[in-house]
C-alpha cells in the first residue's frame, strides 16, 4: 500500500507541476500576445498618462482585427489630438462611431474639437447625443452649457448648468456661471442667489473667490441692498472692482468721504475704472471741484468712448456750469448710445428665444461693433458663423470684421487631455 501511495503522490506532484507550467506559460503568452480587448485597455491607459508610443502600438495592433477597428481609430484619434492635428483627429474619431464601446467617447472628443473650432451647431448635436446615451455624463453637460452660452441661448445654458449641479453639487463653477448669465439677463435677485451658492463652495482666500464676491456685491448694489453688499465684499482683497463697488455702496449710503477714499484707491491701480471714475467725479462735484470731475471723466471717455454713464455725468457737470451747447452734445451722443444698447438688448432677448437663428447673432455682432465692443462683436460673429458656416453673407461679414480687427495673439491651446477628464473652462 505504501508503494502505491508513493507512486500516486509522485504522479500528483507531476500533474501539479504540469498545471503550474501551463498556467505560467499561459500568462507569459498573454503578456506577449494580449487579447484585442486588453490591447484597447492598455491603449486607453496609455492615453491617460500620455505614453503616445504605446498608444500607437496598441492602435496599429488592433487594425488587424475587424471587430476592433473602431477601437484602433479612437486610440489613433487621441494621438493625433495630442499632436494638434485636429482635422485628422476629427476624422479618426468619426471612424470610431461604429462600436458601442467607443462611440460615446468618440462623439465627446469630436464635439470638443468642433467646439474648439467654434462649430457650435455640430458640436451641440454631438454633445446632446452623448447625454442621450449617458444622462450622467457631466463633461458633456458642461460643454453643452458652454456652447449654448456662446451662441446666446441662455435658457438652454442654464438648464445644462443645473444638470452639472445635480451631478456635482460641490463644484462652485456652475453656480458662478449661472450667476454671470443671470446678471447678463439683469435678473439680479436670482444672480445674487447663485453668487451666494458659489461663494459657499469656492476655495477661500483665492482670486476666484474675490471675483465671486465682487459679482455678488455688484448685484446687491444694483438691488440697492448697500449695507449687505458691503458686508459681502468685506473678506475680499482690495482690487479695483471690489473698491469700485464698495465706493458705489458708500456713496449711496451718503458716506461720501469713505466713498471718495475707496474710489481714489481703485483709480490708483486702475486709472480708467468706470465705476470708480463715476463715484470719484460725483464726490468732486459735491465738493465743488467741477474742473477735476470734468477732467477725470474726459480722460476716461478717451478709453471708454461708448460708456453711457460717462456721457450723462459730464453732460450734467457742463450743464451746471452753464455750458448748454457742450452739455447738449454729450446728451445727444448719450441718446445715440442708448438707442444702440436698446437695440442690442432687444436682439439679445430675441436670440435667447430663437436659439437657431444665425442672422440674429450676426446682428448682435454688428451692433456690438458700432458700440466699439470689439471682442463681444467677435464672439457674436463667430457664433453666427459656427451656427451657419455655409452662409455666404455671414462668411463675408466675418472676413471683413477680421480684416478690420485681426484676432489678438493667443497662446497655443493645450490639446490631448485624457478622455472624460477634461477641466471645464467655466
Amino acid at each position: 500500500m505504501s508503494v502505491v501511495s508513493t507512486n500516486q503522490q509522485k504522479i500528483l506532484k507531476v500533474f501539479v507541476l504540469f498545471l503550474c507550467f501551463l498556467v505560467v506559460g499561459s500568462l507569459l503568452w498573454e503578456k506577449k500576445h494580449p487579447t484585442p480587448q486588453q490591447l484597447y485597455e492598455q491603449g486607453l491607459a496609455a492615453v491617460h498618462v500620455q505614453q503616445w508610443d504605446t498608444v500607437l502600438h496598441c492602435s496599429d495592433s488592433l487594425l488587424d482585427n475587424s471587430e476592433f477597428t473602431s477601437h484602433a481609430s479612437l486610440l489613433r484619434g487621441f494621438e493625433l489630438l495630442h499632436r494638434g492635428r485636429l482635422d485628422q483627429a476629427l476624422q479618426s474619431f468619426s471612424k470610431a462611431n461604429n462600436h458601442t464601446a467607443t462611440r460615446q467617447i468618440a462623439y465627446f472628443e469630436a464635439g470638443k474639437i468642433l467646439y474648439q473650432q467654434k462649430q457650435y451647431f455640430d458640436c451641440i448635436q454631438l454633445f446632446r447625443q452623448v447625454t442621450v446615451w449617458n444622462a450622467d455624463h457631466i463633461e458633456a453637460e458642461r460643454m453643452l452649457a458652454a456652447a449654448y452660452y456662446d451662441i446666446g441661448a441662455m435658457d438652454e445654458s442654464l438648464h445644462h448648468l443645473d444638470q452639472v449641479v445635480r451631478l456635482d453639487p460641490e463644484d462652485f463653477r456652475p453656480h458662478y456661471m449661472k450667476a454671470q448669465i443671470l446678471t447678463d439677463f439683469e435678473r439680479f435677485g436670482d444672480a445674487a442667489i447663485s453668487f451666494k451658492d458659489a461663494a459657499s463652495l469656492v476655495p477661500q482666500d483665492s482670486m476666484v473667490a474675490d471675483e465671486v464676491l465682487a459679482g455678488w456685491g455688484d448685484c446687491l448694489v444694483r438691488l440697492r441692498r448697500y449695507e449687505e453688499s458691503l458686508k459681502v465684499m468685506l473678506p475680499a482683497r482690495p482690487w479695483p472692482d471690489i473698491l469700485g463697488y464698495r465706493a458705489q455702496a458708500c456713496f449711496s449710503l451718503r458716506r461720501f468721504d469713505e466713498a471718495r477714499t475707496l474710489a481714489e484707491q481703485a483709480l490708483t491701480d486702475s486709472p480708467f475704472h468706470v465705476d470708480a471714475v463715476i463715484v470719484a467725479a460725483q464726490c468732486y462735484e459735491q465738493q465743488k471741484e467741477y474742473g477735476r470731475a470734468k477732467d477725470l471723466i474726459q480722460q476716461c471717455l478717451k478709453v471708454h468712448p461708448q460708456e453711457l454713464r460717462l456721457h450723462h455725468r459730464i453732460a450734467d457737470i457742463l450743464g451746471s456750469e452753464g455750458q448748454s451747447e457742450e452739455a447738449l452734445a454729450f446728451r445727444n451722443r448719450a441718446g445715440e448710445i442708448a438707442e444702440l444698447r436698446a437695440a442690442f438688448s432687444d436682439a439679445h432677448q430675441a436670440a435667447i428665444r430663437d436659439i437657431a437663428n444665425a442672422e440674429l447673432r450676426l446682428k448682435l455682432g454688428e451692433i456690438a461693433e458700432k458700440l466699439d465692443e470689439i471682442e463681444i462683436a467677435r464672439n457674436w460673429y463667430q457664433a453666427a458663423l459656427g451656427m451657419s458656416p455655409a452662409s455666404p453673407k455671414i462668411r463675408e461679414q466675418w472676413q471683413r470684421f477680421q480684416d478690420r480687427y485681426p484676432p489678438p495673439q493667443q497662446p497655443e491651446p493645450v490639446v490631448g487631455t485624457p478622455p472624460l477628464q477634461q477641466q471645464s473652462g467655466f
